[in-house]
């Protein structure tokens, strides 16, 4: 699991068992605990690490995230603009906004998810650490594959050289890694593969409840997207 190596929100003790985990009291005959898990129905809370966490998985969870390096702290990737031009990775054909996914779904990596459940309110923030397992993978050979030239030609405006990005009838995306005159030799592991990443997380809103539609769906119903 992703490793949480600092969150910015005060946490309960296990002294303080009849408090909720936005510290609302609690009857105490209304808590039980079961394999580590107290629940106050409709709401689960975990105890781990001397914190209490909300768990509800299936509420669609809005966060912008910045992940970088762990080695040397070079950031790759964010959703925030201004992060973006500060470290110098801003690309224009990018939408920088926050984003919205379905915890407990497997439309994010793990980290992410596992983030957003130390997490327990709308402007709570954290910083985890994460193996490629719980990031992007590692990297496999079997996603270098070498294609006919003229089959890319096809794929692209005709320009291929190395570092191009080209993207599969299938949809899958991929780098130019080599050229030759007769083939094209094409990269699908993810930039970040093989990597272990700092994540940090910041939870800007949290809505909905199991079952209801997925963000994608309530972003359409809703004609807009939240601020």
């Amino acid at each position: 699991m992703a490793v949480p190596i600092r969150a910015r929100t005060p946490g309960l003790t296990r002294d303080e068992p009849s408090l909720d985990a936005r510290g609302h009291a609690l009857r105490r005959a209304d808590v039980s605990e079961h394999d580590g898990w107290y629940v106050d129905t409709p709401n689960i809370y975990s105890w781990s690490d001397n914190r209490w966490h909300m768990v509800e998985t299936g509420q669609i969870a809005v966060v912008h995230y910045t992940a970088r390096l762990a080695d040397d702290g070079t950031v790759m990737d964010t959703t925030d603009v201004d992060t973006a031009r500060r470290e110098g990775i801003y690309h224009a054909n990018r939408d920088y906004k926050p984003l919205e996914f379905r915890v407990g779904d497997d439309d994010v990596v793990p980290a992410l998810t596992d983030a957003v459940r130390e997490l327990e309110a709308a402007g709570d923030s954290t910083t985890v650490l994460a193996d490629p397992a719980e990031a992007f993978g590692e990297r496999s050979a079997s996603k270098v594959e070498t294609f006919p030239r003229d089959v890319i030609e096809e794929r692209t405006d005709g320009s291929i050289e190395s570092e191009t990005l080209v993207t599969t009838a299938d949809g899958q995306s991929g780098w130019i890694t080599d050229v030759t005159d007769d083939t094209v030799v094409v990269d699908f592991n993810h930039e970040l593969a093989g990597k272990r990443l700092e994540i940090d997380v910041d939870l800007l809103d949290v809505h909905g409840k199991p079952g209801e539609e997925s963000a994608r769906n309530w972003e359409k119903k809703a004609g807009r997207r939240r601020e």
